[in-house]
């Protein structure tokens, strides 16, 4: 009884000790950890942004040859607010963020229809709305300017206009937008972003939509449409893991 009372106290006396040291290692990584986030150039982790910037359609009106020829593509305006939150720190490669952006695009495309007897010009003009939610995985945290790439998931909402002389052309373009005029999407882009501030970043995005709709240009055939963006914007930073 004594001997087993004896190995009872000793592996007792082991487990505590096992359990400190588990601690102690546990308290060395957090201070590692909040030590190399110091040294980050934005170590806060909630940021809101806003951007402004171009964007263009790409759709079957610029196909050129197959139902359309002589496209032009004006640049619309485009612009997103967003919210991200770094919830991952991998150390001196990066970081790794959740992101959701609302965005608003003012789209446009012309050309002359091929299908058409006497050539109509055939215009669209379209807004889109969009909202999604994604991964942005920011590169080299300790230096002020960094690259990140992302990539979501989101839904818009978009309401094409068609202006031509071809009245089947017209009813053809209603028929479809009163079907469809919301699609699933997919976004992703790059960025570089620059520490101005202590609370602002200054960043310049490049990105692209792809949806999985036909329609954003009133013109159905079998390739969905996308639209590309180019902007530029601040981020404001609030709370999280200040430098001390």
């Amino acid at each position: 009884m004594k001997q087993l009372l004896t190995v009872w106290v000793a592996g007792l006396l082991l487990l505590l000790s096992g359990s400190a040291f588990a601690q102690q290692d546990e308290q060395i990584v957090l201070q590692k950890e909040s030590t190399e986030t110091k040294e980050y150039a934005r170590p806060q982790n909630f940021g809101i942004g806003i951007a402004l910037g171009v964007n263009w359609l790409n759709s079957d009106v610029q196909d050129n040859g197959t139902f359309f020829r002589n496209p032009t593509n004006p640049v619309g305006f485009g612009a997103l607010l967003s919210a991200q939150y770094t919830f991952l720190h991998l150390g001196r490669f990066g970081t790794l963020g959740l992101m959701g952006e609302a965005s608003l695009h003012s789209l446009e495309a012309s050309a002359e229809q091929i299908s058409s007897p006497n050539w109509d010009p055939y215009k669209v003009t379209n807004t889109v709305i969009d909202f999604h939610l994604g991964l942005n995985l920011q590169l080299f945290p300790k230096s002020r300017l960094r690259p990140a790439f992302f990539i979501g998931l989101g839904f818009l909402t978009f309401d094409p206009k068609v202006e031509t002389s071809d009245r089947n052309r017209v009813q053809y373009a209603q028929y479809f937008n009163n079907d469809e005029k919301s699609s699933l999407a997919v976004p992703a882009g790059v960025s570089l972003t620059y520490t101005a501030s202590s609370l602002i970043d200054v960043f310049i995005r490049a990105q692209k939509t792809f949806t999985f709709s036909d329609n954003l240009d009133g013109f159905t055939s079998e390739i969905n449409d996308n639209y590309p963006f180019i902007g530029a914007g601040l981020m404001f930073y609030f709370g999280g893991k200040e430098k001390q």
